[in-house]
């Protein structure tokens, strides 16, 4: 029942989110297993002893499961829980396009649907991969697994078994690390738990046909591992050899089929815990492959073991020898000998004929002996005080003379050899002991073992074995126990011993040593040997090749042995007491490893990126009630980069902008430089078209109320409102209305959602109603007559306006912009309120005037009015007392002309504008220095009474 790697403390709890009330309900499995880019792992914990076996019966089910993993995106994943029934729940996934995730962290729960979920702050509490997921956090929350999985779904089959958590990683750039798992039963009575971490690795699928004895046959099968192999020291490996009916017919360390008869064979890889290596399967002629894989992965499973899911099929044609082949064969009682298709038991000659169609043709005539071989040895007396030596006699075993024997014991004492070819001598055993002899011939053996015990007159002796390893390099104590009464104590042995003569002697050499323990006359001994372990562990470190910053980083601890602990230093503080540390940073790394002996080995790794990750800035908005399709843009600083947009797995787009999105989604963004170092950033697109709600009800003014304050109740709450109609204009979560009329209230929310509801303002039935129109103060109209009226007789009128004015009459003239408000009393006593508006416009009209001069060369002049004036009235005045109403016109007398231009409000602009004659013609004035018999040249000097634009000399 060693199963393997009993020194896990399976009760124990590694995750530190685990309560009290978890504690022993727990299947446990909590050493670090790497997650490797698409790759594909289970890890198996083997239960036993349920006492409430049935899955789905009386109450009995998985209540919890406890994860606690890292990976540098989760949306790879998919990591699920398999029954020994074969049902399995989803707990993490299914693999989806999500969120990167390096340096996160999930020390996570999953409980049953039917109950309370607690998940980390603002998750759902059903998982989703595709949540946003951060980097370089810790989450520890509970969750209930994906939609449609529930852990109640284990409801059928037994508890005791198999038990596997599988973990599927499906996309090839990303990595991560199972930290551990446990499983908690609801009825956890009697449940023992075991680790099983036997891996067959993979072997060829493949077909091969050939003759007997052909050299082909040796198929030199190697499993090849996508994770570390499996350590050596703890598990061994076989090939099972089936033939075509699945009956186990070898157990071999090759996959050698030279020496096989004609016919079909299946070759299978199996990986056992060595201490598990006694449940190997015997090859019967019975025993067949589904029977032997009860032993490990049945309900009731008795060893630690994996089988690899493929096989090496073989196809053995008859031996191309042309004469017979004398063949002599041995076997041992139980054993079957198959040979093309026949099952041989039985001592006697045999004559095999072996025809084929592919021309491996031979006659095998085989004499085969079957041996019987059977150990027995006599009953021993009881060791007493009087009679401390026994005589073991195994003259009762088959064999004879041409056997041979041995002996061994682990915990007894010989006088005498212990083997030889004459098994009838008997041999001589002091004090009590288990002892086994082995007898062999002909390579047949049979094994038999016998305890001497004593009566209770001997005392017993407590005590184990020790080891010098590192933590205690010189000196070892021996300590043991004993029930007899004022025990003396002597001790023996190769080293030398402190106090021999007590049961706490202190050793300092290696081997066996023997202590006699005397009391009341009666004398037992017992061996304690003493072995020294100061092997230093081994030590490598192993990186993923990198380029890029981006490029994941982990270190791995390669060593030959087990049960290591582990501490790494680093940059900044940097700690760690996992194997293989992951997004570590640039730096020297230093790894210290110590074995369960104390011994320790140290070794360092210089981590050193050699290309930047380009730049990658991602902008966008969700799409909402304001925008129906938005755009995408990214950019990056980094010169001559590529973009791919990818969405749902798909590539979309090679460009830097998505444009018209009108669905939600993730949208991953994978910038590649020159370097083809790659950056990747996401963008979540979300959909926001819900309307706010809105409820609003109008009301009545009452007879002596001046006003009505109404409240909008809408959600969500940051949502604007806005109220409008009959000129009333108002915004926020109420208003205060004055006049009777019918009013919209509007509420739009931040997505530019919106919608509206119509109310109505009343007035009380003796209230009076008041008209009042708004007016404009212009330049024609620069005073108003406030007109105010009523549909009742008025006591009195009571206004306010613009700069605190105050009218107690009913038609003031008013001559300032602004609001002025009327409350109005009438005969019964009512009143009420009404507000209008005076607006001003005394702007002047926009005018823009052009003209030029008249000259020589042009005898008119040219006047142009332009104006925004629609309807504007306006006339020239010109030098003779006439007027002229036209936008432009042409004079050829120069002088001043007045404009006049009244615009629609009344407003009038009155300018002049001077028409210049310039008609003066030039003269010259002509001087020289004259010429003469010294001045053979002159100077002409002329200068003219104007500006002169050209001159033309004759």
């Amino acid at each position: 029942m060693g199963y393997i790697l009993r020194n896990f403390i399976y009760i124990l709890v590694f995750l530190t989110t685990f309560d009290a009330q978890h504690l022993m309900a727990q299947c446990t499995f909590n050493k670090v297993k790497p997650i490797y880019e698409n790759g594909f792992f289970g890890v198996k914990s083997i239960v036993s002893g349920a006492t409430n076996n049935i899955l789905g019966s009386n109450g009995q089910g998985v209540c919890r499961v406890n994860l606690h993993f890292q990976h540098e995106l989760v949306g790879d994943l998919r990591i699920r829980l398999i029954s020994p029934s074969g049902q399995s729940v989803i707990l993490v996934g299914p693999p989806v396009l999500a969120s990167v995730t390096t340096g996160t962290d999930w020390n996570i729960g999953f409980v049953r649907c039917g109950a309370a979920a607690n998940p980390d702050l603002s998750f759902n509490p059903t998982w989703k991969s595709n949540s946003l997921w951060g980097q370089n956090k810790n989450y520890t929350g509970t969750y209930h697994p994906p939609s449609g999985q529930c852990l109640e779904n284990f409801n059928t089959g037994t508890v005791n078994g198999v038990w596997e958590l599988e973990i599927l990683d499906n996309y090839a750039l990303s990595a991560g690390e199972l930290l551990g798992f446990s499983i908690e039963f609801c009825d956890n009575s009697g449940i023992f738990c075991n680790s099983c971490e036997a891996s067959s690795g993979a072997i060829p699928s493949s077909f091969t046909e050939t003759c007997a004895g052909d050299p082909a046959l040796n198929l030199n099968l190697t499993p090849t591992y996508r994770e570390p192999n499996p350590n050596t020291g703890i598990f061994g490996y076989k090939f099972i050899i089936t033939d075509g009916a699945g009956i186990i017919v070898s157990v071999a360390n090759t996959a050698d089929l030279r020496n096989f008869s004609a016919g079909l064979y299946k070759i299978y890889g199996f990986s056992y815990a060595l201490s598990d290596a006694g449940q190997l399967p015997i090859p019967n002629g019975v025993l067949n492959l589904a029977t032997f894989s009860q032993r490990f992965s049945g309900s009731n499973p008795s060893m630690c073991g994996d089988l690899t899911d493929v096989f090496e099929s073989v196809l053995i044609r008859g031996s191309t020898a042309a004469n017979p082949v004398l063949v002599r064969d041995t076997i041992c009682k139980g054993e079957v000998l198959t040979i093309n298709g026949q099952n041989l038991s039985t001592t006697g000659t045999f004559t095999l004929n072996l025809k084929t169609s592919n021309n491996c043709d031979s006659i095998v005539s085989l004499n085969l002996v079957v041996l019987d071989m059977v150990a027995n040895v006599a009953a021993p007396n009881l060791v007493t005080c009087a009679n401390n030596i026994i005589t073991l006699n195994g003259g009762g075993s088959t064999g004879g003379n041409a056997s041979t024997y041995r002996w061994e014991t682990v915990n007894g004492f010989f006088q005498g050899n212990v083997s030889g070819p004459i098994f009838a001598n008997p041999i001589n055993v002091e004090g009590v002991g288990t002892y086994t002899v082995t007898v062999t011939l002909a390579g047949c053996t049979s094994t038999t073992s016998v305890t001497v015990l004593s009566d209770n007159s001997l005392p017993n002796i407590i005590g184990s074995d020790r080891n010098f390893d590192c933590i205690n390099p010189n000196n070892i104590t021996l300590s043991v126990s004993t029930n007899a009464t004022n025990p003396s104590f002597v001790w023996t042995g190769p080293g030398l011993i402190t106090n021999p003569n007590s049961a706490n002697p202190i050793v300092s050499s290696v081997g066996t040593y023997t202590l006699r323990v005397t009391s009341m006359g009666c004398t037992i001994s017992k061996k304690f040997i003493v072995r020294q372990d100061l092997a230093q562990p081994t030590i490598s470190i192993l990186t993923n090749p990198y380029q890029c910053e981006s490029d994941t980083v982990k270190l791995d601890i390669n060593s030959n042995t087990g049960n290591l602990t582990y501490r790494w230093e680093g940059p900044n503080g940097f700690v760690s007491n996992v194997k293989n540390p992951i997004n570590i940073g640039p730096g020297i790394y230093k790894a210290t490893i110590t074995a369960s002996n104390g011994c320790t080995n140290v070794s360092q790794v210089n981590y050193t990126p050699t290309l930047p990750l380009p730049n990658l800035t991602i902008n966008g908005r969700n799409i909402d009630c304001a925008e129906a399709s938005i755009d995408i843009t990214a950019s990056s600083l980094t010169p001559s980069v590529t973009y791919a947009w990818y969405s749902g797995g798909s590539l979309i787009s090679s460009t830097p902008i998505l444009s018209n999105i009108s669905n939600p989604g993730l949208f991953v963004c994978v910038v590649n430089d020159l370097n083809n170092c790659k950056k990747v950033d996401t963008f979540r697109v979300s959909m926001d078209t819900i309307r706010p709600s809105l409820m609003v009800t109008g009301g009545l003014i009452a007879c002596n109320q001046d006003s009505i304050r109404i409240f909008a109740n809408y959600s969500p709450i940051n949502s604007t409102i806005f109220w409008s109609g009959n000129n009333y204009g108002e915004s926020g979560a109420s208003a205060d209305f004055f006049e009777k009329g019918s009013y919209t209230v509007t509420a739009i929310a931040r997505n530019g959602c919106a919608i509206s509801s119509n109310i109505s303002i009343d007035f009380a039935p003796n209230k009076p109603i008041l008209t009042l129109k708004p007016d404009t103060i212009t330049c024609l109209k620069p005073n108003i007559t406030l007109s105010p009226t009523s549909n009742m007789p008025m006591v009195t009128w009571s206004w306010t306006g613009p700069m605190s004015q105050v009218f107690n009459i009913q038609n003031p003239v008013v001559n300032s912009p602004g609001t002025y408000r009327l409350k109005a009393t009438a005969i019964n006593g009512c009143h009420s309120v009404i507000n209008t508006e005076i607006s001003k416009d005394i702007g002047l009209p926009y005018l823009r005037l052009s003209y030029d001069s008249i000259t020589c060369a042009k005898d008119s002049a040219l006047l142009r009015i332009d104006t925004l004036e629609t309807n504007a009235y306006f006339k020239w005045n010109l030098l003779n007392g006439d007027s002229l109403k036209v936008m432009q016109f042409y004079t050829k007398i120069g002088g001043n002309y007045s404009l006049n231009l009244i615009g629609r409000n009344g407003c009038l602009v009155d300018t002049t504008v001077n028409i210049f004659v310039d008609t003066l013609s030039p003269f010259a004035n002509i001087t020289s220095s004259g010429v003469g018999c010294l001045n053979t040249a002159s100077r002409i000097n002329l200068s003219t009474n104007i500006p002169v634009k050209s001159y033309n000399c004759i």
